[in-house]
């Protein structure tokens, strides 16, 4: 399940940021096949595409082979290398003529704690200049500070071909080194380093292939140290039940079904003013609403307030949507009103003016005229179980956004074309509004 906190609270004019969706399929219910029959408020017009379809299908390669290809096929092999310290396996991804720089791992800045220490390299760190010897000579280095790797990784941060369009040609980017274990004395310990890399050329066939990393440049790294883990897993004392959520990775989905995108959300409230925040809980499979105890742990209080337990939406929000100082929810397409604190009653729909029926992905609150009533903004996502849908192509269009302008008591005016933010089509699940130019 996906996680969005927030605070009703924060009645911010902002400026709001859409923020793409880069995996296939998603749903608004149980449901894992979409109906793309329900796009009544779809983009038509090929013209308002926020890019071309030829950029559109560019960027999908640039994603396949330098998101897929490299990052989830090849680098996990050098991270293998690493981690067993198979140093001439290593070795054999590096071109003849393969540039390095490391750092000076004793020139470092060192911040103490008293539950931690942490080292920093970055501009005023030494960096050696070196070839493939020097470079496996350093991570060997690292390596051998552990006893035990929880975490060995080497991630993809930005890749791109040097020349656009030109695919066999060399690419440019950046990666991040990970580790993460137990030190060789028994200390918590992790490694993180960032470089500029280069490759000579992404296809399918990489993965068969060796000699193909030819240089990596460190930029910046950090390091920390602890005698134990300064987070640990609380969930069995809290009083918050998971075995019930939807684990949308370890679910098998049958044979032809989408999986969704997103199974649910948290989104955390005060219901009953009492100062301690409460929870809602959306998922796949069913609702559940926390109320906190004030001590860290919570009661599941979802009848007692008035919600369903076999509520299956994954949509909701959070918000004070009426001023009487106490936060109203809107779970799919049912809009509840706060009674004092002390329960939520579902509102028949000659009570509010808003046609949830729209509502696709996400909805989030603000004020964004700053009148002293929060606003709801719902962000537009293409429906079909197209396995690229955020980048938009014929027949790929999503749904438009919406801005209603909360004019009291449950009521809202759409106000999306006046306000200019219906946008091109382009496919999100979530906004962040924030105050853009500090006005």
């Amino acid at each position: 399940m996906s996680a969005h906190l927030f605070s009703s609270r924060f009645h911010i004019a902002a400026l709001c940021i859409l923020i793409t969706v880069s995996f296939g399929g998603c749903s608004d219910s149980d449901q894992i096949q979409s109906d793309t029959s329900q796009l009544d408020e779809s983009v038509e017009n090929g013209q308002d595409l926020a890019i071309s379809k030829e950029e559109a299908r560019y960027l999908q390669d640039v994603e396949h082979f330098g998101g897929f290809v490299l990052g989830d096929l090849c680098f996990p092999e050098i991270a293998k290398c690493i981690r067993n310290q198979d140093w001439e396996a290593l070795e054999a991804f590096f071109t003849e003529d393969f540039a390095a720089s490391v750092f000076v791992l004793e020139d470092t800045s060192e911040i103490r704690r008293e539950f931690a220490t942490f080292k920093l390299w970055g501009e005023d760190q030494q960096k050696l200049e070196t070839g493939p010897d020097g470079f496996v000579e350093s991570v060997t280095r690292i390596r051998g500070l552990y006893d035990t790797l929880d975490i060995c990784s080497l991630k993809v941060m930005q890749m791109k071909p040097r020349t656009h369009g030109e695919f066999d040609s060399d690419w440019d980017g950046s990666c991040k080194l990970s580790f993460a274990g137990k030190s060789t004395d028994g200390q918590t310990m992790y490694h993180n380093f960032f470089f500029d890399c280069s490759i000579t050329q992404i296809s399918d066939d990489l993965p068969q292939e060796t000699g193909w990393f030819s240089s990596c440049h460190v930029t910046s790294g950090k390091s920390g140290m602890c005698e134990d883990f300064l987070m640990q897993d609380i969930t069995l004392d809290t009083g918050i039940e998971t075995l019930g959520l939807r684990d949308n990775w370890q679910h098998k989905y049958n044979e032809g079904d989408v999986r969704p995108f997103k199974t649910g959300g948290v989104y955390a409230c005060d219901y009953n003013n009492d100062g301690h925040i409460d929870l809602l809980i959306t998922d796949i499979n069913g609702l559940f609403f926390y109320q906190s105890n004030g001590d860290g742990t919570f009661k599941d209080v979802t009848f007692q307030v008035g919600l369903k337990r076999f509520e299956k939406s994954q949509v909701a929000v959070v918000g004070d949507l009426n001023n009487d100082g106490f936060e109203d929810l809107i779970i799919g397409r049912t809009v509840y009103k706060n009674v004092d604190g002390r329960e939520f009653t579902a509102l028949g729909d000659n009570e509010y003016s808003l046609d949830l029926s729209r509502v696709r992905a996400a909805l989030t609150v603000v004020d964004y005229d700053g009148d002293g009533l929060l606003d709801l903004f719902s962000v537009g996502e293409n429906m079909t179980s197209d396995p690229l849908p955020y980048i938009n192509r014929e027949g790929m269009r999503g749904s438009a956004n919406i801005l209603w302008k909360n004019t009291g008591n449950f009521q809202f005016e759409d106000v999306t074309e006046i306000a200019g933010v219906a946008g091109h089509g382009t496919n999100a699940f979530a906004a962040v509004w924030f105050d853009a130019n500090g006005d």
